[in-house]
């Protein structure tokens, strides 16, 4: 009579640790907490390591976009002192210190650096710093914008905004687009001669309609400002000796003095 037979475990069976059902979240545990106890120790000691060794600032010069992203929301006189102190960021912004002067001057002041273009301010541009060369002359370096130009694209939108909110303060409003307007009005102040103005004024992509309304808004608000005899000079010929200088910032000057000052102190 034969014996059923029976499947009897080799010992390499018994060895064998049982594999965990399918399905299940069991893992074999003293393995793995060995082997992450070692790779953690391996990790603290690199992360301490890197840590030490790592800078945000020298991290974000391999990253220009970056770095221009953050230089964005610097006062002027800070990334000057960036530029001024740093060699690497000086050397990436050379490399495209076109784009960053513009994107700074977006950034702070968008209307500004329409109006007040680089290209017609030729005494605050100097050559790229990269050595690019013009398209047309190929001997020529061509001109990129300077610190220069952006100081004064602060300065103008500064001016700017105290002109329009000393004469709102007077009771004299504008409308929102008088910002603009003035700083257009001070572009013609800059152009040398009258014919050139009166050709800047005729040009319709560059002077609306309703520019010239504003603009027209704003010298009868000014005259009412400077010619009333309690808080203002009293005089009618004021305004014109006020339009007739190369700069809006000394009629500033004067709405901020409350309107007081003399021809004598003008002069």
């Amino acid at each position: 009579m034969s014996l059923p037979y029976r499947n009897v475990p080799n010992s390499s069976q018994h060895d064998r640790p049982e594999s965990p059902a399918i399905g299940s979240s069991e893992r074999p545990k003293a393995k793995i907490q060995e082997v992450a106890g070692c790779s953690d120790h391996r990790d603290k000691d690199s992360l301490v390591g890197s840590c030490e060794s790592f800078n945000v600032f020298t991290g974000l010069i391999n990253y220009p976009e970056l770095l221009f992203e953050v230089a964005g929301h610097l006062d002027l006189e800070d990334l000057i002192s960036l530029y001024a102190i740093s060699r690497d960021f000086h050397n990436v912004m050379n490399t495209r210190f076109t784009a960053m002067i513009i994107y700074q001057a977006r950034v702070q002041s968008p209307e500004s650096s329409r109006v007040f273009s680089f290209r017609a301010y030729r005494t605050l541009c100097h050559g790229d710093p990269s050595g690019q060369q013009n398209e047309g002359k190929v001997t020529d370096v061509r001109l990129v914008p300077t610190f220069r130009w952006l100081r004064m694209v602060y300065f103008r939108d500064k001016v700017v905004q105290d002109i329009i909110r000393n004469l709102a303060a007077a009771g004299h409003m504008l409308p929102p687009r008088a910002s603009l307007v003035l700083k257009k009005v001070w572009m013609a102040l800059d152009i040398g001669t009258n014919a050139k103005r009166i050709g800047l004024f005729h040009n319709p992509a560059l002077w609306s309609d309703e520019d010239l309304y504003i603009a027209t808004m704003f010298f009868i608000k000014l005259d009412m400002r400077l010619s009333d005899p309690v808080d203002g000079c009293g005089e009618s010929t004021f305004r014109k000796m006020m339009m007739g200088q190369r700069s809006l910032s000394i009629l500033c000057t004067c709405l901020n003095a409350g309107g007081r000052l003399r021809q004598l102190d003008i002069l």
